[in-house]
């Protein structure tokens, strides 16, 4: 195995009246900087308890190695432990054994080159921030380090003390910054976790009552337990409005928890898509017919069969329909159209309502939005339909989206694949 050299800042110093100078192998690397070096910034955190920097330079060119040591020997205020590897199998069996501050790391190794090399490092020690040491002036191999977890990426040749003292106290709190980060987001997934997990338990069980609520005052209006007066007709068809309107945003809440937790699942299997929404514009035209709006439903072609999910699927277009009908008057008309278009399978619903602005259209898949259209006849909206009806489409590889312009209707645009 390759020997492990380790020296301090005292040994590079000691070392300097015993040899050649540094500077005589590249002249104008090194500057005198050790008085701008103690004041770049305030004294560094060190994971060791000798209060000491802990550097692994992986380099296999002694020269380099070398002028990385007398860098490092110029910062006055950065003790440092250094230790240097030729080759990338011991440093790896190093970093195994015991954490390194930062890796100073060059990509062309005799056992290891490329951007696989830091790939390699990280595998062993994620926590290890990284600066590439490299010959190569590439800015695009400088980003795609980055990319694959350097915290810098420095060029041989353009190296000085001040540089690499600099960079290295960056990559540290960068690396610093990034695992509290990731610390934070593993907290916060936790606690959306265990908020989904309290409103999806809530809403169930606020589900069943309402759905009895609900059930009572219908049987009420239909007049199974006597004639209603007016006055208590009034009454009760409100509760039947409110309880209503309650189920369904428990309903939605329910999805919602579920969509946020990943725990949606599609029963797929082969579905008439036509059949399916011809059926269900049958059932939205009843509840439509009460406003004096029409629905029909247009589809020229054959369809395909298609593996869906059938009730999700119509839990969208119930959405969309009823969307249509609650932004609309009186004598328009409501258009559901189905077709093939270049392999995939376009629904469309398409109104004559009162259009949204240009400048909401952005916000109208984001739960809990709503915008300035207000329902022609007082419906109340939960704001989570086309949140819910966005994911579900996405969960078939489908799309949605939606054109419209003010005073001119909507069109709601579902694209699924058809194989």
């Amino acid at each position: 195995m390759p020997e492990i050299r380790e020296s301090t800042n005292q040994a590079i110093e000691e070392s300097r009246s015993q040899g050649l100078s540094l500077e005589a192998l590249n002249p104008g690397i090194l500057e005198s900087s050790s008085g701008i070096l103690d004041s770049l910034s305030p004294p560094l955190e060190f994971s060791n308890s000798a209060s000491c920097l802990r550097i692994l330079l992986v380099e296999d060119n002694p020269g380099d190695a070398d002028l990385v040591r007398e860098s490092l020997a110029d910062a006055r205020n950065l003790p440092v432990r250094l230790k240097h590897c030729s080759t990338l199998a011991p440093a790896l069996e190093l970093l195994k054994q015991e954490s390194q501050d930062i890796v100073l790391l060059d990509l062309s190794l005799p056992d290891s080159s490329g951007l696989g090399t830091v790939l390699r490092v990280r595998e062993v020690q994620p926590l290890a921030p990284i600066i590439v040491l490299t010959g190569l002036d590439d800015d695009a191999l400088a980003v795609e380090t980055v990319r694959q977890g350097a915290q810098d990426y420095l060029v041989k040749g353009q190296i000085n003390s001040i540089l690499l003292v600099r960079a290295i106290r960056y990559a540290i709190e960068r690396k610093r910054t990034e695992v509290e980060l990731k610390k934070k987001n593993a907290e916060l997934q936790a606690l959306n976790e265990e908020k989904n997990s309290f409103v999806g338990m809530a809403a169930h069980d606020l589900r069943n009552p309402l759905a009895v609520l609900l059930n009572y005052s219908e049987f009420l209006l239909d007049g199974c337990v006597g004639t209603l007066t007016p006055e208590e007709t009034r009454v009760v068809a409100t509760m039947r409005k409110t309880s209503k309107f309650m189920l369904s945003l428990i309903n939605d809440l329910l999805d919602v928890s579920k969509i946020e937790s990943g725990k949606v699942k599609l029963e797929l299997a082969p579905v008439n898509l036509k059949e399916l929404v011809s059926e269900n514009v049958a059932l939205n035209q009843v509840l439509a017919a009460k406003k004096g709006i029409q629905v029909k439903f247009e589809c020229p072609q054959d369809i395909p069969s298609m593996v869906l999910d059938a009730l999700k699927i119509e839990q969208v277009l119930n959405n969309l329909i009823t969307n249509a009908v609650k932004f609309s008057g009186p004598g328009t008309v409501a258009v559901v159209e189905l077709e093939r278009n270049n392999g995939n399978v376009r629904l469309a619903v398409r109104d004559q309502g009162q259009g949204i602005p240009a400048e909401e259209l952005g916000r109208l898949f984001e739960p809990f939005s709503r915008t300035s259209v207000k329902p022609t006849s007082g419906e109340k909206s939960t704001g989570l339909g086309l949140f819910i009806a966005r994911r579900i489409i996405e969960a078939h590889h489908g799309t949605i989206k939606v054109e419209s312009e003010v005073g001119k209707g909507a069109t709601f645009t579902v694209t699924l694949p058809a194989a």
